[in-house]
């Protein structure tokens, strides 16, 4: 949890142009984003398996 509320005041911080762009800030910028794009991946790629499993099943019953 705290790993997460640095990365995010270090992003604000950098958005906002209060730290400069260096090449660590920019690593931590793009870190959060792969793993804020990893994490809506995991959602959909799970909903999409529920959906399967659900079809499966009503195929199943019929």
């Amino acid at each position: 949890m705290f790993r997460d509320f640095r990365i995010m005041e270090t992003l604000t911080a950098v958005r906002s142009q209060k730290l400069p762009q260096d090449n660590l800030h920019q690593e931590i910028v793009e870190q959060y984003e792969l793993d804020k794009t990893a994490t809506i991946l995991n959602i959909v790629r799970n909903e999409r398996k529920n959906k399967l499993t659900l079809s499966c099943n009503a195929g199943d019953s019929l």
